[in-house]
């Protein structure tokens, strides 16, 4: 008998945690390369696979210190929408914010953490 698994659900049994919560089934890949083409993840995406653009991103905003140190990464939680609401330095933060390319772009620009901005959340993230 053969058994077929997808890559997420391997480097699951290799890792050995699903940060997915009960009853969150696991999405497609979504790399980084899809997010620098304008692909944009919401809240309740779940992918921990090692080419997830969502890992990227919530590696880089542990190093900047906007995610705990040992916060799970491959989940678009409340945690990471605080996260990246503090990056932008967006008070009022709801579920209708994005993860994309923008957010990418500051992260790997280099900074540490920006001061707050004017923009609206619909002018940061609906362009």
């Amino acid at each position: 008998m053969k058994i077929i698994i997808t890559e997420s659900q391997l480097n699951l049994l290799i890792e050995g945690s699903n940060p997915c919560p009960k009853g969150v089934a696991i999405n497609k890949t979504i790399s980084v390369d899809d997010l620098n083409k304008g692909v944009k993840l919401s809240k309740g995406y779940c992918d921990p696979s090692t080419n997830s653009g969502l890992v990227k991103v919530q590696t880089l905003l542990k190093n900047k210190g906007y995610l705990g140190p040992n916060d799970p990464v491959g989940y678009f939680g409340d945690k990471t929408l605080s996260a990246i609401c503090k990056l932008w330095g967006i008070t009022s933060c709801d579920s209708s914010i994005k993860l994309g390319k923008k957010t990418l772009d500051k992260l790997q620009s280099g900074n540490k953490k920006e001061t707050t901005t004017s923009e609206t959340p619909e002018k940061l993230f609906n362009k």
